[in-house]
C-alpha cells in the first residue's frame, strides 16, 4: 500500500465517510469514461480537475 493510500484512509476516516459512499464514488468514477480520462490526462492541469462541493448539501434527517 503506499503512502497516498493510506493518507486518503487516514482522511476519509476523520471524515466518517461511509464505506457505500466511497463504493459509489468509485462506480461513478469507472462507468464514466469521459470523468476517467480527464482526471487521468496530464495535460489538464489540477487547477481545472478540481471539484467545488460549496453547492452540495448533505442529507438530513431534521426538518426546517
Amino acid at each position: 500500500m503506499t503512502q497516498a493510500a493510506v493518507n486518503n484512509a487516514i482522511v476519509l476516516y476523520r471524515l466518517a465517510v461511509e464505506r457505500r459512499d466511497v463504493e459509489e464514488a468509485q462506480r461513478v468514477y469507472f462507468v464514466t469514461e469521459k470523468l476517467a480520462q480527464t482526471l487521468a490526462n496530464p495535460l489538464i492541469p489540477l487547477t481545472k480537475k478540481s471539484v467545488s462541493y460549496t453547492h452540495l448539501t448533505l442529507p438530513t434527517t431534521s426538518r426546517v
